[in-house]
């Protein structure tokens, strides 16, 4: 971990991360907001942030700025859900999105890239539920969006 000669900027920057005040105070707001985060990333709940709670913190303030900027930088206007029919630019933007992921996963391309939501298209979403382990169904919501988002992120960085 890092040597930290300024205290109150590094508690400044967990509070951003944890959008709370910034105050540059360990206060009991921020260690209660430090244990939530603990709690529901199953870290031992301790209040203290050490380098795994830090990870976990920073991960997670990065993912939030990533969902934020892919539906704004990605789709322009989204209207969720996208079905069968569907035609528009963000069609084109989503259908490239699932083939970037299909073969990511080393899976044959199951659609052609355009600006249409054809029956390629649905079926596609259906095995990206399956895969993903969602709830089945034809159209894309931003419950899915925001995992194919997320695979996305993830294969850049490799």
């Amino acid at each position: 971990m890092y040597f930290i000669e300024d205290i109150s900027a590094a508690v400044k920057a967990i509070q951003k991360m944890l959008k709370i005040n910034q105050t540059g105070e360990y206060d009991t707001l921020t260690r209660s907001r430090v244990i939530e985060h603990q709690e529901k990333n199953s870290i031992n709940a301790t209040g203290i942030v050490d380098y795994e709670t830090f990870i976990s913190i920073h991960a997670a303030y990065r993912y939030e700025i990533i969902k934020e900027n892919a539906k704004t930088s990605i789709l322009e206007n989204p209207s969720f859900p996208y079905k069968l029919g569907d035609f528009d630019e963000n069609v084109e933007k989503i259908n490239i999105l699932i083939n970037d992921i299909f073969e990511d996963y080393l899976l044959e391309s199951p659609i052609p890239t355009g600006k249409y939501f054809g029956k390629d298209t649905e079926n596609a979403i259906l095995r990206l539920h399956s895969i993903f382990a969602l709830e089945s169904t034809s159209y894309l919501d931003e419950i899915l969006f925001d995992r194919i988002i997320k695979e996305h992120k993830r294969t850049l960085r490799k």
